[in-house]
């Protein structure tokens, strides 16, 4: 059955459905995007999207695949009991998790099939000879960034459930779906706006909105990179902006997460004598630790300790721990980043004191800030409420408080010392044990 998954896109060629006209196909396209089926905006019309997000719905929910809106289809998808893309996944991701991750260094069969799946999806070019070398290790970098993954250069469960059972996003798709002009937002903005500021070509902050100063960005990486200085992120620009990320990444003058040893140690002593999270080696919140410190030090914020952050860190003039509270609105892609983000997560060592951790780390790594626990906004949840994917929640639970992210289908991620934990029984408590976050401290 998991092979289906990618089986599925071959419904669009094959269906010629005749839509019950009673059926809002509008909402059955809302409803197939909060579960996780498709990604692209909704219009309403059973094309080829439509269609290939009905039959991955019914192959999960064990329908009939036709492709179809049909009754039963239809019946189950606004039910409240349909099991989303996202919980399937997180589902064999778990039984996956004992799994050995693959890195730089290993070799076997296991990796030939790796290099033989990236292959096809183009993002690897050299021979698949099962030894993870330095080619392998940037085709992992490269499909970690396309598919919305933490970029760690591992094949750990998430990425190979991803790769292997969860239609993954070819490289060449991904590329196109990066392209970008003024006046675009989104999340492929953000993303240009990022990558941009990591090569030292964008100083703004990452709105995801496409204005002056990400065209003039774009327009420098153009000239230097010897292409049409258009200002347009064209698939040549793209190209050539993701193409290194994993020379981008790989800064040996630099320490990021998984990093151990010495000078990993050193650092987590030094942020923790200033007051910031961290761990004894380069774990995740060692990184969300990196993160604060940035913000506070008025550093581009990366997660990443650059020569530049080492230095300031060493300095007489680093800034310990303060709460800074900026403003950072909602969105649907913030909310899905954060879910997406949070679901990555899982089958990772988790390394956070709290829940509360956890939360900051996925606000952080969205481009949100949350640092003032005081001050942070929350209204209680009314009875009745369901809850959209990426939100923000807080509940009690035997007298403890737990905050986590909300999936589509009505479960709570969050974090404890243990690891990650997906809780599933959020409609079976009482409203008072839930209260809704704000994704900024006011």
């Amino acid at each position: 059955m998991l092979a289906l998954l990618l089986a599925c896109c071959a419904c669009a060629e094959t269906v010629e459905a005749i839509v019950d006209p009673e059926v809002d196909l509008l909402e059955v396209d809302h409803k197939l995007y909060e579960l996780g089926y498709r990604d692209s905006a909704c219009n309403g019309e059973l094309d080829d999207v439509t269609i290939n997000a009905l039959c991955n719905f019914q192959t999960v929910n064990g329908l009939e695949v036709t492709g179809e809106p049909d009754p039963d289809t239809v019946r189950l998808l606004f039910s409240g009991e349909a099991i989303s893309e996202q919980a399937y996944l997180n589902a064999l991701a778990q039984a996956r998790a004992a799994q050995n991750a693959l890195r730089s260094g290993t070799y076997g069969a296991e990796v030939e099939r790796l290099q033989r799946a990236l292959k096809e999806l183009g993002y690897f070019q050299g021979n698949s000879d099962g030894a993870y070398g330095e080619a392998t290790l940037a085709a992992v970098y490269r499909f970690q960034l396309a598919n919305g993954l933490d970029e760690t250069g591992v094949a750990d469960s998430t990425l190979l459930v991803r790769l292997y059972e969860g239609a993954p996003v070819s490289w060449d798709d991904f590329l196109r779906e990066s392209c970008a002009s003024a006046g675009e937002s989104g999340a492929h903005v953000r993303r240009l706006q990022q990558w941009l500021k990591t090569k030292g070509y964008f100083r703004g902050a990452c709105t995801g909105r496409y204005g002056e100063a990400t065209q003039q960005a774009v327009k420098r990486f153009q000239t230097a990179m010897n292409l049409e200085s258009s200002g347009d992120a064209d698939l040549a620009t793209c190209t050539a902006l993701y193409s290194d990320v994993a020379e981008q990444i790989a800064d040996e003058s630099s320490l990021r997460r998984g990093a151990e040893g010495q000078a990993a140690a050193e650092l987590g002593a030094r942020l923790s004598g200033l007051g910031y999270p961290a761990g004894e080696r380069f774990n995740l919140r060692t990184e969300l630790g990196v993160m604060q410190f940035q913000l506070v030090n008025g550093l581009d914020v990366t997660g990443v300790a650059d020569a530049g952050t080492l230095a300031q860190l060493n300095s007489e003039d680093a800034q310990a721990f303060a709460a800074v509270s900026l403003s950072a609105g909602q969105d649907a892609d913030d909310a899905q980043q954060l879910l997406r983000l949070a679901t990555s997560c899982l089958g990772q060592p988790a390394g956070f004191a709290d829940s509360l951790e956890f939360l900051e780390y996925l606000y952080f790594k969205c481009g949100l800030v949350l640092m003032e626990r005081a001050r942070l906004t929350a209204e209680p949840a009314r009875a009745g409420a369901t809850f959209s994917g990426g939100q923000a929640l807080c509940v009690s639970v035997d007298r403890q408080e737990i905050f986590g992210v909300a999936t589509a289908d009505g479960a709570l991620i969050y974090c404890t010392e243990g690891g990650y934990i997906v809780m599933r029984y959020l409609e079976m408590m009482q409203p008072e044990q839930i209260w809704t976050l704000q994704l900024e401290a006011k």
